[in-house]
């Protein structure tokens, strides 16, 4: 036993040694840079959350329960999300991506965020879409805002969306920052195009509606030239309108009167004329008034 015994306290130290080491990576655990972003999208939040260490390590997951489209890779591959929402992994490189309702208290985006390990680089950004705008006017000159907490370290826009972003350095192990973006939805004014649309109708119909009727009086070209024509020509024409605009050379001739030749004349004047139009049918001629 007395032979052993200097064995077993090397071995006894050798364990010892290799906690030590094991311990000591954890205990000085740096997180090189934490980047976590945020998107708002119709009531939910799009969280992409990153995180890359110095050293491989051991880092504390927690998802909220209704989180959804969960997807989380550890240095490079993809990892199986245990049941339970609270877990460790160990990695240097730690993606995790989902989306949830928490960050959202009716309008306004509030979150809090408690950092596990010393942080050398923090980016937060916050992505709200065109149909948000500030609670509180955004100053164009200064690009700040009463409504964003802490102060931003950037902010840009493009007239539609606005992207907000934070950068900090050098935090300290369970150091915590809040962060509070009091929003509001942008007034929907497409009902007042619709208003319009629906009064210019009414209108429209309205004048149609209203608009008197023009009594149209025509005067038929016989009624103008009847002003020009020549007593016994006034007779011919008496003659065909009251049989429905025609009549045979030969029953004209025998209810005028007139002979042949004054007939064939007067005729031959009316056609000139474009009063009269004489047809041949059969032996017979018929002459229509035009």
């Amino acid at each position: 036993m007395s032979v052993l015994l200097p064995y077993m306290k090397k071995l006894v130290f050798f364990f010892i040694l290799v906690g030590i080491l094991a311990i000591i990576p954890q205990a000085f655990a740096e997180i090189s840079q934490f980047s976590i972003d945020f998107t708002i999208s119709v009531g939910k939040v799009y969280v992409v959350q990153e995180v890359l260490y110095e050293n491989k390590s051991e880092f504390g997951i927690e998802i909220p329960e209704d989180a959804t489209e969960i997807s989380l890779a550890v240095d490079g591959s993809n990892y199986k999300i245990p049941d339970s929402r609270i877990f460790k992994v160990s990695g240097r490189d730690i993606k995790l991506v989902y989306l949830t309702k928490q960050f959202i208290d009716k309008n306004n985006f509030l979150i809090e965020l408690t950092f596990p390990d010393k942080i050398k680089n923090l980016s937060v950004t916050l992505d709200v879409p065109s149909y948000m705008e500030l609670a509180k006017p955004l100053e164009q000159k200064t690009l700040t805002s009463n409504a964003i907490f802490p102060k931003a370290s950037s902010i840009t826009t493009d007239g539609q969306r606005i992207i907000i972003s934070w950068e900090r350095n050098n935090l300290e192990k369970n150091d915590s920052i809040s962060f509070l973006v009091m929003l509001k939805k942008k007034p929907d004014y497409s009902y007042i195009a619709y208003i319009l649309t629906a009064v210019v109708i009414i209108l429209v119909i309205y004048i149609v509606l209203r608009k008197p009727k023009t009594k149209v009086i025509v005067k038929t070209r016989t009624a103008k030239i009847e002003e020009h024509l020549k007593e016994d020509e006034e007779q011919i024409v008496k003659i065909l309108k009251s049989r429905e605009g025609q009549c045979e050379q030969g029953t004209l001739r025998v209810v005028t009167g007139f002979s042949k030749a004054k007939l064939s004349g007067l005729l031959k004047e009316l056609e000139d004329r474009k009063i009269i139009y004489k047809e041949k049918r059969g032996k017979k001629n018929i002459v229509f008034l035009k």
